[in-house]
């Protein structure tokens, strides 16, 4: 019986160095963490131990990535220990409002990288440094080349004297 004992309690400190050594990454999910402190909590109890709620509380919480400080800090300032089962649904709701904060940077990180490729290539395509040969370019209003049509001296010529004949008709 005596060695019954001995073995009992060497599993009991193993479980317990194993629980408290235990730590979650940032990019691993809570759900399997908790999966498996749940199993040691039962594996302890079956060997004769029982994990008050504020010992597992701790254990938990001291596994959690420091992004979570805010959210360890409001469940350390709890008077009353917060059960296994309510730590985890806690634990659901704050690992999902993380995921959504980081989605949110994401997203603004795309529109800032867009906002400066826009600055560097305009609205269509790469903006040209280098002044254009504007011996190819063909005006749209004389059909003549070297010049844009907001900038053709006989387009001009002409609306301005159609603006006056209008002008004088009415």
């Amino acid at each position: 019986m005596g060695l019954f004992s001995v073995s009992t309690i060497g599993e009991v400190i193993s479980l317990h160095n194993e629980l408290y050594k235990m730590k979650i990454s940032k990019e691993e999910e809570i759900t399997p963490y908790f999966m498996k402190v749940s199993e040691m909590r039962d594996q302890l109890q079956e060997l004769g131990e029982v994990m008050s709620d504020r010992e597992t509380t701790t254990a938990v919480l001291n596994a959690l990535p420091e992004e979570w400080s805010n959210f360890t800090s409001s469940i350390y300032a709890k008077k009353e220990a917060t059960p296994l089962n309510e730590l985890w649904s806690l634990c659901k709701i704050e690992e999902t409002r993380l995921k959504a904060k980081d989605d949110v940077g994401s997203k603004e990180q795309a529109f800032t990288a867009m906002a400066k490729r826009k600055g560097k290539f305009g609205k269509f395509g790469p903006q040209r440094k280098g002044k254009r040969d504007m011996s190819k370019i063909q005006c749209f209003g004389c059909q003549e080349y070297g010049h844009y049509k907001r900038d053709c001296h006989k387009f001009k010529k002409d609306n301005n004297m159609r603006k006056r004949e209008e002008a004088h008709v009415t």
